[in-house]
């Protein structure tokens, strides 16, 4: 057969049975796209079972995860689908499912029981891959376990999980054809429906076709999800030194002092800020501590790679410096007793003072030489017409009294949320 041949008999095909693919790729998206967010609720409330401290929570859980990973797709359907009836349980029809409704929400409950199953998992070692030390840190600023979970740990946790997000759900496109067993008329039922006229092949590339388009849609879909991820990340201190230096970031704001040192990698704008460096230490210790040589001997917490690192270093004689990689973990030293102060610029300090009420700044003052910093915003070198661009909005700002409006503000906002 000649392709004009070919493609006349295939037009002819699709003209005579377009109502049946239709109808099949219209059941195969509902019961992929309902058992897709069904799978998410079921799955995050699976991991929180599984991650309880609560033995027998747990063991629901690992009991859910078994049966899934050890019994195949057709044999949950057919155990849903033939098993709830027998217990009494009889799903509500939604009426856009029409006559064949009650066999669809069955195909979909079994699909949502094996989906979710794996989400769980998925999830679970999302979480688990993110360094314990960041629910740590923000129970330091004062953030509760809910609290913490949902807007630290969680955010970092879904850029991990997102690849195998989008494999789960290509995953549940391709299952959702068994359920072709129970006669829902999706995309393989309409293959079996045309195969009876003696046409094999020939709807088998058109169904193929259809799958393809439908988990190469969610693929690209989860891959533009990814990208936008990954323009936030969540990066040290000293990460995003090497990131301006290397021309991989357009600017970095993040109270950076602009050292000789770093003018060799490196170019600022003007100064927009003279930030007091202050040593916060616990209330309970601060009559002790009236000047720098009353912590001789104690240890002093910093962010790593940063001026107050340089500063407890060469202003603070007899001291052991701890230096982390961010300040929150700085903080976490103090509040559990692994250290007796974090040097910390006055203004970064209030948060954490407003949600820790057992930490204050002491009465210790720093030489005049080092007490106060200036403060710019670092880009990479050859931006001249952007960094003119950075000065000028900053003395905008300036003029306009901005900048000293938005520390009150966003110290004052910060400390609301640490509340809550």
């Amino acid at each position: 057969m000649d392709f004009n041949a070919w493609l006349a008999d295939m037009t002819g095909f699709l003209s005579r049975y377009s109502a049946l693919f239709i109808g099949g790729l219209r059941n195969t998206l509902i019961l992929s796209a309902i058992a897709g967010v069904l799978s998410i609720l079921v799955g995050g409330g699976l991991c929180f079972l599984r991650m309880s401290r609560i033995a027998p929570l747990r063991w629901i859980a690992n009991i859910w995860i078994e049966f899934v990973r050890g019994t195949p797709v057709l044999v949950q359907i057919m155990l849903v689908y033939y098993g709830l009836p027998m217990i009494g349980i009889e799903p509500p029809v939604p009426a856009f499912l029409g006559s064949a409704g009650n066999r669809v929400m069955y195909g979909i409950i079994a699909l949502t029981i094996n989906s979710g199953g794996y989400i769980c998992e998925i999830i679970r070692s999302g979480i688990e891959s993110v360094d314990p030390g960041q629910m740590e840190a923000a129970r330091s600023i004062g953030f509760g376990p809910v609290r913490s979970m949902m807007m630290i740990v969680v955010p970092q946790a879904v850029k991990n999980i997102l690849p195998n997000f989008g494999n789960e759900f290509a995953n549940l496109i391709k299952a959702s054809s068994q359920v072709m067993v129970i006669g829902v008329a999706e995309l393989m039922f309409t293959f079996n429906t045309i195969s009876s006229t003696g046409r094999v092949f020939t709807p088998l590339i058109v169904i193929a076709f259809l799958y393809f388009v439908m988990t190469f849609t969610v693929g690209r879909g989860v891959h533009a999800m990814e990208k936008h991820f990954k323009k936030v990340e969540d990066t040290t201190f000293t990460a995003n030194l090497a990131a301006v230096a290397a021309d991989q970031v357009d600017i970095m704001l993040a109270g950076m002092s602009p050292t000789e040192e770093r003018k060799q990698n490196m170019d600022f704008s003007d100064v927009y800020l003279k930030a007091e460096q202050r040593i916060m230490v616990r209330k309970a210790d601060a009559d002790s501590y009236k000047d720098i040589d009353s912590f001789n001997g104690k240890t002093i917490a910093v962010q790593k790679n940063t001026t107050q690192e340089k500063i407890a270093q060469g202003s603070m004689p007899g001291v052991s410096v701890t230096s982390m990689e961010k300040i929150p973990l700085a903080v976490l030293e103090l509040t559990t007793n692994k250290a007796d102060g974090v040097v910390i610029e006055s203004t970064v300090a209030q948060p954490y003072l407003i949600a820790n009420p057992d930490l204050v700044l002491c009465d210790a003052e720093f030489p005049e030489d080092v007490r106060y910093k200036d403060t710019a915003i670092a880009v990479p070198k050859g931006n001249e017409d952007f960094l003119e661009l950075i000065n000028e909005t900053i003395k905008e700002c300036q003029d306009a009294g901005l900048i000293d409006q938005w520390i009150d503000e966003y110290s004052s906002i910060a400390a609301e949320q640490n509340a809550g």
